[in-house]
């Protein structure tokens, strides 16, 4: 199981991590010069950026359809990244076959108060996210080598 979750939490830090690198690269395009700063340390703030580069006219253009379903599919993943990340993890039920496991996490409300968020899912299902998010990181580590190739960015 942790090793699952480790795989979940990696693949998603990999398209993270790369996003941000290709804004900062895209910023020394003149085209792009805009997006750069203040550095995109938030996800939210990452994944703005990188479609908003997707969306400008300039050089890059051409991958924008491939930027957009980058960031389209890493947006689904960010709650149950938290809960991965930030999670206490239980057996949900010892009895149960196949062995059922729950996740609660602490999520901020209104006025200061705290919910617990609850999920439960199979060591098959978790693994399973596990392979989707590896597939997604090599999907976007070949994207950038192919921008930062092409637009001779690698070496920035």
């Amino acid at each position: 199981m942790v090793q699952a979750r480790g795989r979940c939490i990696s693949g998603y830090a990999q398209v993270e991590f790369l996003m941000a690198d290709f804004v900062l690269k895209a910023s020394r395009l003149p085209d792009y010069s805009e997006f750069g700063s203040p550095f995109p340390l938030h996800f939210s703030t990452r994944l703005k950026r990188v479609q908003d580069i997707a969306n400008a006219p300039g050089q890059l253009r051409k991958h924008a359809d491939d930027l957009r379903a980058l960031t389209k599919a890493i947006a689904t993943w960010e709650a149950k990244r938290h809960t991965l990340v930030h999670g206490w993890l239980e057996v949900a039920d010892r009895r149960s076959r196949p062995l059922l496991f729950r996740m609660r996490r602490f999520s901020p409300e209104k006025g200061n108060e705290r919910n617990v968020l609850v999920s439960e899912f199979t060591l098959t299902e978790i693994k399973e996210a596990g392979k989707r998010l590896t597939v997604l990181a090599d999907k976007a580590v070949m994207l950038f080598y192919d921008i930062y190739h092409e637009h001779r960015l690698e070496h920035d």
